[in-house]
């Protein structure tokens, strides 16, 4: 990743900072999504990124359902969106590897209890 490239993750991290002091999940939801595409189109992987787009709308509305929440650490995930950016920085690919695993099991360690708020939005198969 380039310097300018991190340079430019780093102004997104900065906005998610100014959007969570204002209490705007909206403007979070959009800089988390420009903040991910941004190691996409470092890595010359924007068609990797488009084609996730138009596969995650179903992620899309958990996310954003997550980020809306009053409760949601947004002040943990911009944590985690320097940490990561930190180890791709120093090079160490091991580290923004471990890193970029946290930040997706964070995601996925808050669904129960989304879905437990949230009952309405979720379909469960029944028997499975």
């Amino acid at each position: 990743m380039s310097k300018v490239n991190i340079l430019d993750s780093r102004t997104i991290i900065q906005k998610q900072q100014l959007a969570d002091e204002a209490h705007s999940a909206v403007d979070f939801f959009y800089l988390d999504n420009d903040f991910h595409k941004s190691f996409y189109t470092a890595t010359n992987r924007l068609q990797v990124w488009n084609w996730l787009k138009n596969l995650s709308l179903q992620l899309d509305r958990y996310r954003f359902l997550r980020v809306q929440q009053a409760d949601m650490p947004l002040d943990e995930l911009i944590k985690q969106h320097n940490a990561i950016l930190d180890a791709v920085e120093a090079k160490d690919r091991k580290e923004a590897e471990t890193r970029a695993f946290d930040h997706l099991n964070l995601m996925l360690a808050e669904k129960d209890e989304l879905v437990k708020q949230f009952p309405d939005y979720f379909i469960e198969e029944a028997n499975h």
